[in-house]
């Protein structure tokens, strides 16, 4: 029972991230246009310009960032 439990909780992480990486390798065009599009108006502050050229691990600060500035959703993290 222990065992399955760890093999179950082993392969959950690498599971999702797997299936985030796929995500973002599909909408990855939609993501840099969504970028390029915000650049042309805004600058992103300091560690926003970086996250936003570290692709997939920025991506999900620079959607964090960019949901706060929309004003659709406040996390409390």
């Amino acid at each position: 029972m222990m065992k399955a439990a760890i093999i179950i909780l082993t392969i959950l992480p690498l599971v999702c991230l797997m299936i985030s990486a796929i995500l973002y390798i599909k909408n990855r065009s939609r993501y840099q246009k969504l970028i390029d599009n915000f650049q042309k108006e805004y600058d992103f502050t300091n560690p926003y310009l970086l996250y936003s050229t570290m692709g997939f691990l920025g991506a999900p600060l620079i959607v964090y960032f960019l949901l706060i500035c929309w004003g659709i959703k406040r996390f409390s993290f």
